[in-house]
């Protein structure tokens, strides 16, 4: 028996990424719920594509990321420097932590997977590996059940500590996604914003940011988004095309 859709305006379950959902939906009150889900703890079709998507890119990421690692930081990220460096060029640590994460985070997820099959021992190609296998595994991903893995956990008192938490397959595919989001971000490919002058009229903050294709419009405080007809009917304002109007996201 097939079950009725379900309104996203009020779901029985709604997608694990809440508010944050790319197709959320907002209640008469104005508070912001993720769109309808048939199962609890998963993600809509939305959430759950893009994230596959970000999850096929990583071997890319890394490959970008292993490229950029020797490069000198963009200028608003480059550390001041007090003394003479011992190496000329000196290795990124922002890079070779987002580099070691992709593999950390593939290399557990794969061998899950595959209940511990043999990988290739050469950093490159076993990434290369894992990601194949996750990318040809997503909807087995996904449902993985929960499971108790360790993880370090920033200490009150400074450092880490190792600890074990609950994870399951929605945790992994949302890590993973956010691997990718890092990626652009560090190398400075993130999408280029355009900055509104108005405030947002559900937080009252002044962070509306418009898409490259003014398509939708975000707010970067609260996070909601809007259709530009949307935005255009409840503010009364247009989007700005003035070149200087962007800025780096």
């Amino acid at each position: 028996m097939t079950s009725a859709p379900t309104d996203p305006a009020a779901p029985t379950h709604e997608c694990r990424r809440g508010h944050r959902c790319h197709a959320r939906a907002r209640d008469e009150e104005g508070r912001w719920h993720g769109h309808g889900v048939e199962r609890p703890d998963t993600l809509c079709q939305d959430c759950e594509r893009e994230a596959f998507a970000a999850i096929r890119c990583l071997y890319d990421d890394w490959c970008q990321l292993e490229d950029a690692k020797l490069s000198p930081p963009p200028r608003d990220r480059a550390p001041k420097v007090t003394r003479t460096a011992l190496y000329a060029v000196p290795i990124r640590l922002d890079i070779d932590t987002i580099q070691s994460a992709i593999e950390d985070e593939t290399l557990s997820w794969a061998s899950i997977l595959t209940h511990g099959d043999p990988l290739p021992e050469h950093r490159r190609a076993c990434v290369a590996a894992c990601v194949d296998i996750l990318s040809t595994h997503l909807g087995t991903l996904v449902d993985l059940p929960r499971r108790l893995r360790w993880r370090f956990s920033a200490h009150p008192d400074g450092g880490d500590d190792l600890v074990r938490v609950g994870l399951d397959g929605v945790d992994a595919v949302l890590g993973l996604a956010d691997l990718h989001r890092h990626t652009q971000s560090v190398l400075g490919l993130a999408d280029i914003r355009i900055w509104l002058p108005d405030s947002c009229h559900v937080c009252g903050v002044k962070a509306l940011t418009s898409a490259p294709d003014q398509e939708t419009v975000t707010c970067q405080a609260c996070r909601s988004v809007w259709a530009k007809e949307e935005f255009a009917r409840l503010n009364g304002v247009g989007l700005l095309e003035a070149p200087d109007s962007k800025r780096g996201a």
